[in-house]
């Protein structure tokens, strides 16, 4: 079953464990890079690992590659709260690069864009 969310002016699909661009967005811009953002979603209550994806395009699809290009990893939570926290993780040092913790459902996807802009900047500042 798929279901949709709005965010912003750009429909996002939900078909099983990828969030999608509404297709007739990627007609309408032919000429705009699409990246899929692989997430290592770890589920309650044991912290077991399911691999998510999510669409994205323009600026944050080349941000996000440049990311995932540094080693640097994508990390999805649902906390007890509620709440989701989503994280771009450096296996080398063991620490977050950057955060967002936002309540589950449209907020996530405007908290997947600040999340790659920060973690960009951050690569950005390490060269």
């Amino acid at each position: 079953m798929m279901h949709h969310i709005f965010t912003g002016c750009i429909k996002h699909y939900i078909l099983g464990d990828r969030i999608m661009i509404d297709p007739l967005i990627e007609l309408n811009n032919p000429n705009q890079l699409k990246f899929t953002i692989p997430f290592t979603q770890y589920l309650r209550p044991d912290g077991r690992k399911r691999r998510v994806f999510f669409d994205v395009l323009g600026d944050v699809a080349e941000q996000s590659k440049a990311i995932i290009d540094r080693g640097w990893l994508f990390e999805v939570e649902e906390l007890t709260t509620g709440e989701v926290s989503l994280t771009v993780f450096d296996p080398e040092s063991q620490v977050n690069v950057s955060i967002e913790v936002v309540r589950n459902g449209p907020e996530v996807v405007s908290a997947i864009d600040r999340l790659v802009l920060i973690s960009y900047n951050v690569l950005l500042e390490e060269e």
